[in-house]
């Protein structure tokens, strides 16, 4: 592996820590998604960009509503029992 894509990956690693720190907003798999932009398993080209954003779109339509309905949030209040 070129040292050019290790330093890559040091850099995008620390920009995504950093960045979720400074929101509180941990969120691992943000950090595997910039290691593989980094890495070169996905190019910045429309369709691996398109790939992304559908995996993105999926899990924010069908995870976000799942996880609330397990944690007991139903319309943004908590439901008490």
């Amino acid at each position: 592996m070129p040292l050019s894509r290790v330093v890559a990956s040091a850099i995008a690693m620390g920009i995504c820590l950093l960045v979720q720190q400074l929101l509180k907003a941990s969120h691992p798999p943000a950090a595997a998604t910039a290691l593989l932009i980094a890495l070169g398993g996905f190019k910045l080209i429309p369709s691996d960009m398109l790939a992304i954003a559908v995996g993105v779109g999926l899990i924010v339509l069908i995870g976000e509503p799942l996880r609330r309905a397990r944690v007991g949030i139903l319309f943004g209040k908590k439901h008490n029992d």
